[in-house]
């Protein structure tokens, strides 16, 4: 349900600070 796409919104994000951090 909506939990799914609230998890890969938050993944995504997370991968984005990770690259732009690096």
């Amino acid at each position: 349900g909506d939990w799914l796409f609230f998890l890969d919104i938050v993944i995504f994000k997370a991968k984005s600070l990770n690259i732009g951090e690096q």
